[in-house]
């Protein structure tokens, strides 16, 4: 049962510091900085894969140990506490994500707006140089 308790709390931890890696991308967003946006998710996808790693020990560390067992009341308390803390820290980091989400969708309209008025401004310098062009012909003639 010990290495059961052991993978929560490994599960745990590591989604702890994907949340406290969430939080310090998050104030970099907020800051409209996105120059660690690659190795942010490469570190998320590193870290989830090993919360999937711990996950698939602990389901099988689970089938083996507990099948048929009684757990005592101490166990089934930090058990409780475990899962109540890993339910917590998920809904915390879906909250994140869609913080992360809603702020990349502004800058990517903001860049579009952007875009937007820089081809108008040319399209408009376009027509203004091309009208000083007919104006300076007619003025030769």
């Amino acid at each position: 049962m010990n290495t059961v308790l052991q993978l929560m709390k490994d599960r745990n931890d590591l989604l702890g510091k994907f949340h406290c890696m969430n939080e310090i991308e998050i104030e970099k967003i907020k800051n409209r900085d996105f120059q660690t946006i690659e190795p942010f998710y490469s570190g998320r996808q590193t870290l989830l894969e090993m919360i999937d790693r711990v996950e698939k020990k602990l389901v099988n560390e689970i089938q083996f140990t507990l099948s048929g067992h009684d757990l005592d009341f101490t166990t089934r308390q930090l058990v409780g506490d475990f899962l109540e803390e890993r339910d917590h820290l998920v809904t915390e980091i879906l909250d994140q994500d869609l913080q992360i989400l809603g702020f990349i969708e502004e800058e990517k309209s903001r860049i579009i707006r952007d875009l937007k008025e820089v081809v108008e401004k040319k399209a408009k310098v376009g027509k203004f140089q091309s009208g000083m062009k007919k104006y300076k012909f007619d003025e030769e003639a």
